[in-house]
Parts: structure tokens; sequence; C-alpha cells
């Protein structure tokens, strides 16, 4: 029984040939690799909106929605510098390399839901949250159980959220949606993994 338990959390925290205590730095030289593409995606989006909604605004420049959109947007760019210049000048092997890609992919999940949270006060659309929930095998690479918590956390924190600021467009369709796009994710990350 003990062989058992021990086996089935060997495979859990790992998903395949590679031995538990290399994982870690597997999934470090991963995301290593990963966070010049993926912050060079997220400066790009970010300043392309911002110069959007600065010279062709989609909503009232006068209103409170437009100065929170440039703030985000702002935000983002400046963030994703920050982390650019940390990266430089941590090595590879560095003990905290790991936790501060997390910490930015934390504040880049937030902060793109929160946009879309924004967008549905004029849209029907739920696009940001597909491409969040979709992207993240793409862009992370972490232990199972990691990517569980995470998936849980986005769909109770988005519904949540959805609930308390749009409760007259939140209906089966939506949550439907929600689940739906997450569990395409969800198998997205399995078969990445």
């Amino acid at each position: 029984m003990k062989y058992l338990l021990y086996t089935i959390r060997r495979r859990f925290s790992q998903l395949s040939s590679i031995e538990k205590d290399k994982y870690g730095e597997f999934s470090a030289l991963k995301n290593w690799n990963r966070f010049p593409r993926f912050a060079g995606v997220v400066f790009f989006a970010a300043f392309s909106f911002l110069i959007q909604h600065l010279f062709f605004p989609s909503v009232n420049p006068n209103s409170f929605l437009y100065k929170v959109y440039i703030v985000v947007y702002a935000s983002l760019i400046l963030i994703t510098i920050l982390f650019a210049f940390i990266f430089y000048f941590l090595s590879i092997n560095h003990i905290r390399i790991h936790f501060f890609y997390l910490f930015y992919f934390f504040i880049f999940v937030v902060s793109t839901l929160s946009l879309n949270l924004l967008n549905l006060y004029t849209t029907q659309d739920l696009s940001l949250f597909a491409f969040v929930v979709m992207s993240i095998p793409l862009i992370l690479r972490t232990k199972l159980i990691f990517y569980i918590v995470l998936y849980i956390f986005i769909i109770v924190a988005f519904t949540t959220c959805l609930t308390m600021l749009h409760l007259d467009k939140t209906d089966g369709l939506k949550i439907t949606q929600i689940l739906l796009y997450s569990f395409v994710g969800f198998m997205t990350t399995l078969t990445v993994e």
C-alpha cells in the first residue's frame, strides 16, 4: 500500500520520465527559456492596446472605464519591463527564478481576466478568458497539482467576480462557456505535459 501511494504521488507530481528531484530544475529551465517570448507578447499586446485606447478609444474617454483600461495596460507594460530587468540580472541557477516567473504569470492572469471583466460592460465577449486558460500550458511549466489549483482558482474567482459585477449578464450559457474553456485548457495542459 505504501509503495502504491508513493507511485501515485510520484506520477501525479511529474507526469513524465523525469525524476522528481530534477523536475524543479527542468521546469525552471523551461520557464526561463519561455520568458522572453511570453514577456515580448505581453509587452507588444499591452502597448498596442494602450495606443489604441489613447488614440482610438472604444469607450468614452471621460468615463471611469477608460481610465481603468489605461492604468491596466500601462501597468502591464511597466511590470513587464521590471521583470525583464530582474530576469536579465538573475542567472538560470538562481534559486528564486521560478518564483519570479510564477509571480509574473500570476500578474498576467489577474490583469487579463480583469480586462475581460471590464470588456463585459460593453460586450458579451469571453475571448480573453478563453485566451488565458488555453495559453497556460504554452507559457508555464510546473507541477500538475499547481495546474489543478490554478484552473480551480481561475474558475471560482472569475465566476465570483462575474456574478458580483455583471449579475444581469450571468446566466447558464456564460457559466457553461467558462467551464468549457477551462476544461479544454486543462486537457491541453495534460497533453503538453
